[in-house]
């Protein structure tokens, strides 16, 4: 599950909080505008950022002065604080909702986050700015940019291959109609793992940036476990030695297989079951 950080005005962050758990994330709520309750959370552990205003006024009417640098500069202080939690490919969502914004200081608050962060944590992280104070948008909000920062791409196949190359590579991997599955690290380190299936690259769920969780991943997948415990169960007892036999001999930096490989993986161990 997707560990969602909130911090911001009193009155608004419970909200947010439950909002957010409705879409799926793990949610810790700070009251107030620096995060002091994270103090304990592991570096790198947290999937999304959610800053609430200091306040929840609404903004000025028309015509009303931007906001000023000061209060920019301690908003960004505020991510500059969080940064050391954030995954590498978490999200950032700060809410424009003091009196005053307007598109100027929005755009200007993106960018010297998104800087702030990039710096810290890498180019990884998506930053946005949301100008609505419902909590069911920001929390669909949180989802969608969570989502675009894992997202996977057939570029991210063969990276380093002029495109001739790369085009011949890719055409031939989309060609077949069984899964394969991928992983890779990023430039920023990252771990990524994707399962194709012809010309479509998904992600794969449940996979930390460790190879013992990507052997769990690729097993369920294969084996078509999701909404199924007994099958879940099954892909958890066959992990471990799945990930000592396959994964962990060839998933270190990146790696390739075909979900015939799993198939007879797990049809050899469930003979040598057998016949014990």
């Amino acid at each position: 599950m997707n560990t969602a950080l909130v911090t911001g005005a009193i009155d608004h962050i419970q909200a947010v909080a439950v909002a957010l758990k409705s879409e799926g994330f793990d949610t810790l709520a700070w009251e107030g505008p620096t995060p002091g309750a994270a103090d304990s959370l592991p570096p790198r552990s947290v999937d999304c950022y959610v800053q609430l205003a200091p306040t929840t006024a609404s903004p000025s009417p028309a015509g009303a002065q931007p906001v000023g640098a000061g209060s920019l500069a301690h908003r960004i202080d505020t991510v500059v604080r969080v940064s050391p939690l954030l995954a590498p490919d978490a999200a950032v969502v700060i809410v424009a909702a003091e009196r005053g914004w307007d598109p100027a200081a929005i755009h200007a608050l993106r960018a010297l986050a998104a800087a702030a962060v990039s710096r810290r944590v890498g180019t990884g992280v998506r930053v946005t700015v949301v100008d609505s104070l419902e909590a069911g948008d920001i929390a669909v909000a949180a989802r969608r940019e969570r989502g675009q920062a894992r997202a996977v791409s057939l570029a991210d196949l063969a990276p380093d291959m002029d495109y001739t190359d790369w085009r011949n590579e890719v055409f031939n991997l989309t060609s077949g109609s069984e899964s394969t599955y991928f992983g890779w690290r990023r430039g920023d380190g990252a771990r990524r793992a994707a399962v194709l299936r012809r010309s479509v690259l998904s992600p794969l769920p449940g996979v930390d940036d460790d190879t013992h969780s990507l052997a769990r991943a690729v097993l369920a997948h294969a084996l078509g476990a999701a909404g199924s415990d007994d099958l879940q169960q099954w892909a958890t007892s066959l992990a471990a030695d799945f990930h000592d036999e396959i994964i962990g001999t060839r998933a270190e930096e990146e790696f390739e297989l075909p979900i015939h490989e799993v198939a007879a993986w797990v049809l050899r161990r469930t003979l040598t079951e057998g016949a014990r």
